[in-house]
């Protein structure tokens, strides 16, 4: 997944008139971007999103380096390296 579009899905689930259904649409959608046999960075991204959502909502935007990281086009790495240009 394009960094673009990570921090494009985060500010929409922190959005205050995102509903329930798109929330977990994007979090469905972060979660296929991890990509496979990395279940606990799946797992941390999972917390992370949900907690915040719950708590603190506003402040998801913010965790971009975070998913941009897990979620973001990464190539043969674990992780991608982070466009700092999209936060």
């Amino acid at each position: 997944m394009k960094q673009k579009e990570v921090m494009e899905l985060l500010r929409q689930a922190a959005a205050p008139n995102c509903s329930e259904w798109r929330i977990n649409q994007i979090h469905c959608l972060l979660n296929y971007a991890i990509g496979p046999n990395q279940d606990s960075i799946r797992v941390l991204i999972g917390e992370v999103y949900v907690s915040t959502l719950k708590n603190r909502p506003w402040l998801l935007p913010t965790l971009f380096p975070l998913f941009a990281a897990a979620c973001g086009d990464s190539g043969d790495y674990l992780v991608a390296k982070v466009d700092w240009s999209q936060f």
